[in-house]
């Protein structure tokens, strides 16, 4: 419905997609879901084809890549716009801050998609050649974390200090033999990561 309303005050708004299987207005003859959206690339016709290419032959680092929407915490939500330039730049900055990961790794995302850190972070994991894995359920985190096994990926401090909060209570909790077993092996643990995994050096046995 909000979408709709945009389209009328809009009109360089020709279509809007819906990723989700939604009911649509019967009036409505511009929406369409994501998958009749592909369907129109898989059965493009070459003149088609042409179009898109020459289209993408003529785009210029000042085109519009992304709206991100603010929450409005501190007013009305607004349309950040970020254009193709802005996010050439980001890479670039990665690529020369973040070289000890590469297409071996595998990233992570759990953070909204619609958020810029993610969304920038998902980017620059693709030109790296990363695979990416998405958790689409927050609840799930601590599962799919197992599962996926990840070796990196972005985050905010509070996902962080919540880890950090219920690892201790865990320990806390435990007998005091296991409490010194598991601190030794949090130590052993930090030494190897950041002495040696972190570098691509060998942990001695």
């Amino acid at each position: 419905r909000i979408a709709r309303e945009a389209q009328a005050l809009c009109q360089s708004l020709k279509r809007i997609v819906a990723l989700k299987k939604i009911e649509f207005d019967p009036n409505d003859s511009t929406s369409m879901l994501w998958t009749d959206f592909m369907k129109l690339g898989e059965t493009a016709t070459e003149e088609i084809a042409a179009t898109v290419d020459s289209r993408a032959a003529a785009a210029v680092p000042d085109d519009i890549a992304t709206l991100v929407y603010t929450s409005g915490t501190t007013g009305e939500p607004k349309g950040a716009i970020l254009t193709h330039g802005n996010y050439d730049a980001a890479m670039e900055a990665h690529w020369q801050r973040i070289t000890m990961i590469d297409e071996n790794d595998t990233s992570m995302a759990f953070l909204p998609l619609s958020h810029i850190f993610e969304k920038g972070w998902t980017y620059f994991c693709l030109t790296k050649g990363i695979k990416v894995s998405v958790n689409r359920n927050p609840q799930e985190i601590q599962a799919t974390i197992q599962q996926v096994r990840p070796t990196c990926m972005c985050s905010v401090p509070r996902f962080w200090e919540k880890v950090y909060t219920a690892v201790h209570e865990k320990i806390a909790s435990m007998n005091p033999l296991m409490r010194m077993v598991v601190r030794q092996a949090l130590r052993v643990g930090r030494r190897r990561n950041l002495k040696y995994a972190r570098i691509g050096r060998k942990a001695p046995w």
